[in-house]
């Protein structure tokens, strides 16, 4: 928990004067003698009336903390690492709809080529099944089918690469259209090209790019040989050395100023109408 604006609070103190002052310029009317008066027992309502002022305060000072914006979250942080640097990539092309693996063994719902990759995809990422899971590993995700999209780079936030996988999806067009055959054809060797520049500049020693197909390259500028001369031109792997691997996440905070704001009006609301109608004196 923080203060986004904690000079705000440097008001506080001055709720408490500014209701001193007022309290001892409020008007009078001159008796010659409340002794008998001060004989009298107190009412309910005369007990009541001195919690107002702090009401008032109590309502100001929520406001005080309104202003000053508390909010939740963690701070930034440096995770370091030891590990290699994984490029995924991922065939969107028409024939990843086919639908000609097992159904799932629970709701007995067929599943395309795409959904089985992309699950087995988030086991290899996050310890499903019998896998061990990449955690100290640099994940990025990329995938094809007549065109390249790159979906995430390399990062060590798995969370968010996973909620990207989800967006994976074939390109939402009618294959029956001869306009948008290219966009369903299959272009392996732009995939690899893009996943070697992505990994490229990425902080580990070693660099692997795991491709997930079912077809054969139809389309693209490059074949899928060429590509695979780059990736070795780029740096051939002869065995997989971790290398420690920094990385800095970034907080996200969570606003909780609003609370405070709405019980400082209501209690302000209050305060005005009991002091206006119940609890009003005179003068």
């Amino acid at each position: 928990m923080r203060l986004a604006d904690p000079w705000w609070l440097c008001f506080a103190p001055l709720v408490f004067v500014v209701l001193s002052l007022r309290r001892r310029r409020r008007a009078t009317l001159l008796f010659s003698s409340v002794a008998e008066l001060q004989r009298l027992p107190r009412t309910l309502a005369q007990r009541l009336k001195r919690a107002l002022p702090w009401l008032e305060a109590m309502g100001l000072l929520a406001l005080v903390v309104a202003m000053a914006r508390p909010q939740s979250g963690r701070e930034d942080s440096v995770v370091s690492s030891y590990g290699v640097a994984i490029e995924l990539v991922i065939d969107k092309s028409q024939s990843m709809a086919e639908q000609d693996l097992d159904p799932d063994p629970w709701d007995r719902v067929a599943l395309t080529r795409l959904d089985v990759v992309k699950a087995v995809v988030a086991d290899f990422v996050d310890r499903g099944g019998d896998l061990p899971g990449r955690p100290a590993d640099l994940l990025g995700l990329v995938s094809f089918a007549g065109w390249v999209q790159s979906h995430c780079p390399v990062t060590l936030d798995h969370e968010a690469l996973l909620r990207l996988l989800k967006d994976v999806q074939m390109p939402n067009v009618d294959p029956r259209d001869p306009a948008a055959q290219e966009l369903l054809r299959t272009a392996i060797g732009d995939g690899l090209v893009v996943a070697v520049d992505r990994l490229r500049d990425a902080p580990a020693k070693s660099k692997v790019v795991v491709l997930l197909s079912d077809g054969e390259s139809n389309i693209g500028e490059a074949s899928p040989r060429a590509a695979a001369e780059l990736a070795k031109a780029a740096g051939e792997i002869d065995a997989l050395e971790r290398s420690q691997i920094e990385t800095r996440l970034f907080t996200r905070w969570s606003e909780h100023f609003l609370p405070f704001l709405l019980a400082g009006l209501a209690m302000l609301v209050l305060h005005r109408f009991l002091s206006d109608t119940r609890f009003r004196s005179l003068p």
